[in-house]
Parts: C-alpha cells; sequence; structure tokens
C-alpha cells in the first residue's frame, strides 16, 4: 500500500511537471511566432531600403555623369570664346 502510495504521488509530481511543460511550451511557441512575425516585417523593410538605396545610387551616377557632360561642355565653350 505503502509502495503504492508513492507511485501514485510520484505520478501526480510527473502530471504536474508535464502541464507545467505544457504551458512553457505555449509560452515558447508565442513568443516565436511574435519573433518571427517582426523578423519578416524587418526583412521587408530592409528589402524596401535596399531598393531605395539602389535607386539614389543609380540617380547619383547619373546626376554624376550630367555633372562631367556639363563641365566638358562648358570647358568646350571656353575654348571656343577664349576664356
Amino acid at each position: 500500500m505503502t509502495d503504492d502510495l508513492h507511485r501514485l504521488s510520484g505520478l501526480v509530481g510527473v502530471g504536474h511537471d508535464i502541464a507545467k511543460a505544457k504551458a512553457e511550451l505555449e509560452k515558447q511557441r508565442g513568443e516565436t511566432e511574435r519573433v518571427s512575425t517582426a523578423l519578416a516585417s524587418l526583412r521587408r523593410q530592409q528589402s524596401e531600403e535596399a531598393h531605395k538605396l539602389q535607386a539614389l545610387q543609380n540617380e547619383t551616377s547619373r546626376l554624376t555623369s550630367l555633372r562631367r557632360e556639363y563641365e566638358t561642355a562648358i570647358g568646350h565653350l571656353k575654348k571656343m570664346i577664349g576664356v
């Protein structure tokens, strides 16, 4: 009888441990979902920012080319008018 009582007491303790572990698992699943959602949002934002950066680099390159063309044209005009 004492053995049965000890075994039953142990099983009750295991049952409580399992319930506690399940609750912790659910908490971790919720946290994982929250972090995954945040990560996906950050990845989208990073992609958008990378596109903006590329557009700015392209515009900078275009404007630099225009400046060179204008400087060359101004140089030719200065030669033509003797300045």
